[in-house]
Parts: C-alpha cells; structure tokens; sequence
C-alpha cells in the first residue's frame, strides 16, 4: 500500500486526538464535580500501546492459512481494538493495538458467545482473529477492518470495508 509522505503526521494527530478524547470522555463519566479533579495536560496524553505478553490459549493453526493484514478500526468510539488472551469478552486485556494499526492474523474462527450483539449488521458478528505475532492472543472481528478507516463522529457512515475471510484459515476455536 502506498501512502501519502503527511501519513506519519496525520495518523500521529488523530491517534493522538482520539486518545485525548477518550480520556477527556472517561474523566467526564467519573460523576466528579471539583475544579481540581479535571485531567492534568499528562493525565490526557496518549499512553503507549502496550505489548502483549505471550499469554495467550494455545492455538493450532491451519498450516494453509498464510497470516494477512487487518487494520485496528478507526471507524467509531473506543478507536482501535484490544487484544484479548482467549476469544472472549471477558478474557484478560493483554495488550490493544492503536487506530487503523496493522495486525498480522493467521486464523479465523467464531466463538460461542455475542461480542459486541448491539452493533449494527455485520459488526456484531462472533467471530474473532488469531494474532499471528506479539505473542499471539484474539481481536474481534468487529474491532478490525480490510483497509485503514477515517473516523465517523457523526456515526452514520458506514462501518469501513469487512476484514477478509479466507476460507483456508477458518478453523475450530482454541479449546
């Protein structure tokens, strides 16, 4: 993929903006009133994305499945996805991958339970990727997208290009 020389920079400053948001947003629900409990200038600068340690439930991969980039959504509030140690919602975070941020995934499969059951058709889909690096671990497949995607504040866009399906790395979930 070819992209533009003011790439770095863009995505620098809406990665960066979406991360204040967030945490502008969080402060906000926290029911406080006081002047003094507002975020300081470093309490909303954007935390480093953290590595995923390799935690992750045993997975055997299809040996015909060739890992394949997906981008982490940039579509809608919370951007990006998180990095889960099984295929639940309810597994350990063990690390998150940032706005439209490149995951190598290597297996596809669909879990047993609803991920995300609010979300619009298909983003409420069950199924989940294998991280093909970084000591593994599983993202929604709601949570990437085929392409990179510019963020959609108004919420009517549509969800962005679906992440591929190849038929050979639709596998068994991890036991």
């Amino acid at each position: 993929m070819k992209l533009s020389p003011d790439y770095d920079s863009q995505h620098l400053v809406r990665t960066t903006l979406a991360a204040a948001s967030f945490v502008l947003l969080a402060a906000g629900c926290g029911g406080g009133t006081k002047a003094e409990e507002a975020p300081t200038p470093a309490a909303t600068a954007a935390a480093p994305t953290a590595s995923p340690t390799p935690v992750a439930l045993p997975y055997t991969k299809n040996p015909e499945c060739k890992p394949f980039p997906v981008y982490a959504q940039n579509r809608w509030l919370p951007y990006g996805t998180i990095i889960r140690r099984s295929p639940s919602i309810l597994a350990d975070k063990i690390g998150s991958y940032g706005p439209n941020e490149v995951i190598a995934v290597d297996g596809e499969f669909t879990g047993t339970e609803d991920v995300y059951a609010d979300n619009p058709e298909p983003w409420n889909s069950r199924d989940w990727f294998h991280v093909a690096n970084n000591g593994g671990g599983y993202v929604t497949w709601a949570g990437v997208r085929a392409t990179p995607t510019e963020n959609d504040p108004t919420l009517k866009a549509d969800g962005g290009p679906q992440a591929p399906e190849p038929a050979e790395c639709r596998t068994a979930p991890p036991q």
